[in-house]
Formats: structure tokens, C-alpha cells, sequence
């Protein structure tokens, strides 16, 4: 488990998973990410990491599973986790891409009110031992972040800071390997200035405001 001077847990994600397609629900991004975060840097296994109910609570949120306790919240979370894959490029050298499922197994202690889970071992060459070609993601932080697309894009971001360049060079290629949909909202101003422009009669340019002479 790598940590920062203040003591925050560190991600180290390989490059190869910030450049991967996948879909995920916020909860679910920050269950896989405080999994990464248990990993330490001699580790040359996938382990099985248990979670306890004061970890559940930050990670699932309100968007597991509507109402019901925060057990059986972040259980929705894990049953969704079970089915997720990601398509990822492990082989840089043939450009091979594989679609993995993020998670192996997950069990869930009932008399003891956790949860226990490992990465599916496909990953091993994305999490284990990673010398080059990685982004350092503190959790904390990254929890704070509310939305899936603003998660995805600091992932971006704290891999470009070590050097990272997209694959995809192309804008299209670029949306789709991140994830991300763009979407715009007009100001209101300039909605409401819209709308008196749709409810005023137009004149021509230089016409007086005054009713036309007789």
C-alpha cells in the first residue's frame, strides 16, 4: 500500500487501465479504486481485501441500492461490480486488446457485517508491480469527486502529470477511450435574453420605435 506524507492511501493505476474502456457507477469506480489502493508494492498475488462497514459508508454513498442499510447498499454494488468488464490493452508491443472482468469473487460475511473481494488475476499485469507507466491517485481526493466522467478525467490527468499520452489520437477515439460524454447548457441569461428576443416584434434597422406617421 503506497501513502502520501499526509497519509492518504495512494492508486497506483497502470497506464493501460487509465487508457482502458470501461462503464462504471461512482460507487463502483471508488470500490475498485480502494481495492488498487490496498495492493501493496511487493505483492506478486492478487489478495482477497476485506471491507468494513466505515469504509462502506464513503464508498457507497447514497447510489448503491435506494434505501436499506449501508451493508446491503454497497452488496447492490458488489452484485453490479460481479458482471463489469473493462477492454483493456495489455500487450503494448502487438496492441492486443482483451475485455476482463474487473472482479473475481466477492463474499459477503453476513455475521460480521463485511465484505470480501479480489480483482479477477487477468489484472495482474495492470496492478501488480508497476515500475513505469503509471498515474499515483490519492483516494481521498478522488473520492470527493461526485461525478463518474470527472473521476475518469483526474485519472487522466494525474497520468498525463508522469508523462502519459493517449493512444487514441483522434477526438472521437479520444471520447470513446475515456468515456466521457461532452454536453453544453446555455446560460440563463442568454436563455431568458432568447426569449424576449422570440416575444418582441423585429424592426428593420434604422426604423423609429414610434407608431408609423399618417
Amino acid at each position: 500500500m503506497t501513502t502520501s506524507r499526509n497519509g492518504d492511501k495512494i492508486v497506483v493505476w497502470a497506464n493501460a487501465v487509465v487508457d482502458a474502456r470501461y462503464s462504471l457507477s461512482v460507487p463502483e469506480q471508488r470500490l475498485i479504486l480502494w481495492l488498487a489502493a490496498q495492493i501493496e508494492r511487493e505483492d506478486d498475488a492478487l489478495e482477497y481485501r476485506t471491507i468494513g462497514v466505515l469504509e462502506m459508508e464513503e464508498l457507497a454513498g447514497r447510489d448503491g441500492a435506494p434505501g436499506g442499510n449501508i451493508y446491503k447498499r454497497l452488496e447492490a454494488v458488489c452484485e453490479k461490480l460481479m458482471t463489469r468488464v473493462l477492454h483493456i490493452c495489455l500487450d503494448e508491443k502487438t496492441g492486443k486488446r482483451s475485455t476482463i472482468h474487473w472482479v473475481h469473487r466477492c463474499d459477503y460475511n453476513d455475521n460480521e457485517g463485511t465484505i470480501t473481494l479480489r480483482f479477477d488475476d487477468e489484472l495482474k499485469p495492470a496492478l501488480l508491480q508497476i515500475k513505469t507507466l503509471f498515474a499515483q491517485i490519492p483516494l481521498k481526493t478522488v473520492f470527493k469527486l461526485r461525478g463518474g466522467y470527472a473521476i475518469r478525467w483526474y485519472e487522466m490527468l494525474k497520468a498525463k502529470e508522469r508523462g502519459w499520452v493517449l493512444r487514441s489520437t483522434s477526438f472521437h477515439q479520444s471520447r470513446i477511450c475515456g468515456n466521457v460524454r461532452l454536453t453544453y447548457q446555455r446560460p440563463s441569461w442568454t436563455r431568458k435574453r432568447t426569449s424576449r428576443l422570440r416575444t418582441s416584434p423585429l424592426r428593420p434597422a434604422g426604423a423609429s420605435q414610434v407608431g408609423p406617421s399618417r
